[in-house]
């Protein structure tokens, strides 16, 4: 009779622990389903500054002048204020001509699926989808003539702030000379153009890959390998002079004469630069080698000492080197 009421008992618990998994199995999968079909999106995902890169090309008879086809590089500032409204500080390489810093305005709308549509001040549409929470953004203009790809990262990544104190999350971030402190390793992509006044055989395609340590007070050296037109090249290490805006961009001149602008991203951990030399289509990502370093952002850092032009670094000057 013992052990009748034991093999009862027994396959009783047994029978019981086999329901509690299927129940809890259902339950994950339904908690999947549901977290799915919740994804949905809003004008309000869109809030703050984000760093933008985008490059491509400019054909004849679209919606710009056909003087501006050609290779296209970009890279800007976008601002949203999660009512549906945008500004866009950027600057624009058309086949090698560097236009100065400029601002353009619109309006998005963001659909409830994460795909967005975009309208700026210049008339031209633009299509895109949200990635990551609205951490990142992938656009691209519909208008004809322009075959263009952009990449948007937003400076302070919402997915950094999980666990920060309120007053962490509601803070501003901004940047200084000190955010961009350390070791970088970098690629590049374009085209240069005779205007860039390379010798004839190094104008057409390029590409480059390397290193750039900054100092934290305004100093940078850049290394790098870089093939143009299919010719490899060396660049010994070259110094030069980098200066950081409040809002996460900056500018930076090398003693050879190349010029960058570039927004700050990730919380300094990575770095969208397109080159400023008339004659140069070519942008870029920087990434931090040691993604462990300490980032700074505090007010006591210290300034560069290096001046560069805030409209981008264009001028009348071209360099005779890129990336």
């Amino acid at each position: 009779m013992f052990q009748a009421d034991m093999a009862r008992f027994i396959k009783h618990i047994i029978t019981t622990i086999i329901t509690l998994v299927f129940l809890a199995y259902g339950a994950l999968a339904q908690n999947a389903f549901d977290n799915a079909r919740k994804v949905t999106c809003t004008n309000g995902l869109l809030t703050g500054s984000y760093g933008v890169i985008g490059q491509g090309a400019v054909t004849p008879g679209g919606v710009l002048p056909p003087a501006l086809a050609g290779s296209f590089a970009q890279v800007g500032l976008l601002n949203f204020d999660g009512q549906g409204n945008f500004k866009f500080d950027v600057v624009n390489s058309f086949n090698g001509q560097v236009q100065p810093l400029s601002t353009v305005t619109g309006k998005i709308v963001v659909n409830a699926d994460c795909s967005v549509n975009l309208q700026d001040s210049l008339n031209i549409s633009l299509r895109g989808t949200i990635l990551k929470g609205g951490d990142e953004l992938l656009l691209t203009p519909v208008s004809p003539g322009i075959a263009v790809i952009a990449r948007a990262f937003r400076i302070k990544p919402q997915a950094q702030n999980v666990g920060d104190s309120p007053f962490e999350r509601a803070r501003q971030f901004t940047c200084t000379n000190g955010t961009i402190t350390g070791t970088y390793g970098f690629d590049a992509l374009g085209a240069t153009t005779a205007a860039a006044g390379l010798p004839g055989p190094l104008t057409g395609a390029f590409a480059s890959i390397g290193q750039v340590t900054y100092d934290g007070q305004g100093n940078v050296t850049l290394s790098a390998n870089a093939s143009f037109n299919g010719i490899p090249q060396a660049l010994a290490a070259v110094k030069g002079t980098y200066a950081v805006n409040n809002d996460c961009t900056y500018t930076s001149r090398l003693e050879n004469g190349a010029m960058f602008y570039a927004v700050i991203v990730n919380e300094g951990h990575e770095l969208l630069v397109i080159q400023t030399n008339n004659g140069v289509a070519a942008v870029g990502v920087a990434k931090r080698i040691n993604p462990g370093q300490s980032r700074t952002n505090r007010p006591f850092s210290v300034p560069g000492n290096g001046a560069t032009d805030n409209d981008g670094g264009n001028s009348n000057e071209s360099g005779n080197n890129t990336f």
